[in-house]
């Protein structure tokens, strides 16, 4: 029975075995990996991405791309990287080997960058965000939590309009 060079059962041969599983992504230049059976892999589950690669066996993502673009195995101490944000990208431009202090600092530079995002979205989206809301909160006579759902603020965005905390110049 014969398979598509794709689909090869024995595992990853080579890096455009790799590529054949990628979705490509022409604006970043990322190759988004996919499954063997082209499913998406799963985002933030705490679990590392990882392949079969011929001759080796199950192997992270990261590792077997940077090994197979190399054609060598990566030296003791040190990780596979990506360089780029995407969490599934397969493309050998954008992995590195570091070493273990280097990876470290990057996955704290990612959470922090993600927290910042995360709060700056969260912040933006429980402000009072013009003129016309904050007259329209000063003249309600709901209570602050009724008047936060249906403003879709916090209570205490309410509580600082209603006492001149926030918005003072508004009328």
């Amino acid at each position: 029975m014969s398979h598509e060079h794709g689909a090869y059962l024995g595992g990853i041969r080579c890096i455009e075995d790799i590529r054949q599983r990628c979705v490509m992504d022409d604006e970043t230049g990322c190759w988004h990996l996919r499954t063997a059976r082209g499913r998406v892999f799963p985002k933030g589950d705490g679990r590392t991405q990882r392949i079969w690669v011929h001759g080796r066996g199950a192997v992270s993502a990261t590792r077997a791309v940077w090994e197979l673009s190399h054609g060598r195995q990566m030296q003791a101490g040190r990780r596979a990287m990506r360089t780029c944000d995407s969490y599934d990208c397969a493309n050998p431009a954008h992995i590195s080997a570091l070493r273990e202090s280097q990876a470290m600092a990057l996955q704290a530079d990612r959470r922090t960058r993600a927290r910042d995002e995360q709060l700056r979205r969260l912040h933006h989206s429980r402000r009072a965000r013009n003129a016309e809301q904050v007259r329209a909160i000063l003249l309600s006579d709901e209570s602050t939590r009724a008047a936060a759902l249906r403003f879709g603020v916090s209570q205490s965005t309410i509580w600082g309009v209603r006492n001149g905390r926030t918005y003072r110049s508004a009328p």
